[in-house]
């Protein structure tokens, strides 16, 4: 499953850290910024109101995705099957490059710009390619 990476505002930072500070006795961690966020996100501090109507297919975003594989044998079949998912995509990908990172694997780095619900199909058709080790992606708008 991809992991998605976002930004959070100061005061956010603020409550995880005093949580985390106060149950630094727990191993994974991860639950309880969970909860915090959920909890902050439940918050009056978190509501928004939105006077005019909001459409999330306007909604564009810059979004990169790095996806790693093993150079051999299915090589060939990977790379044809993301340069024709790229090609489905071919109005959104704004930029490509391929990477020898060492002698036995290949990356893929893409730069996407669309509609959030296009990046999301963009995601989720790579990430379904049999044999890529690794699938990253960051929203960065």
């Amino acid at each position: 499953m991809p992991i998605m990476s976002f930004s959070i505002s100061e005061e956010l930072k603020k409550v995880i850290q005093a949580l985390v500070e106060k149950k630094k006795n727990f191993k994974n961690q991860s639950g309880l910024v969970r909860a915090a966020l959920s909890h902050y996100l439940n918050s009056t501090e978190a509501k928004v109101s939105m006077d005019d109507e909001f459409d999330a297919n306007d909604y564009k975003v810059n979004g990169q995705v790095i996806l790693s594989f093993k150079k051999g044998e299915n090589e060939n079949k990977i790379l044809h099957d993301v340069y024709n998912i790229e090609a489905k995509f071919a109005d959104n990908v704004t930029n490509f490059q391929l990477i020898s990172t060492d002698i036995t694997t290949n990356s893929c780095i893409y730069s996407f710009q669309g509609s959030i619900f296009d990046f999301r199909k963009f995601v989720d058709e790579l990430d379904s390619v049999q044999d890529i080790e690794q699938l990253r992606y960051l929203i960065s708008e």
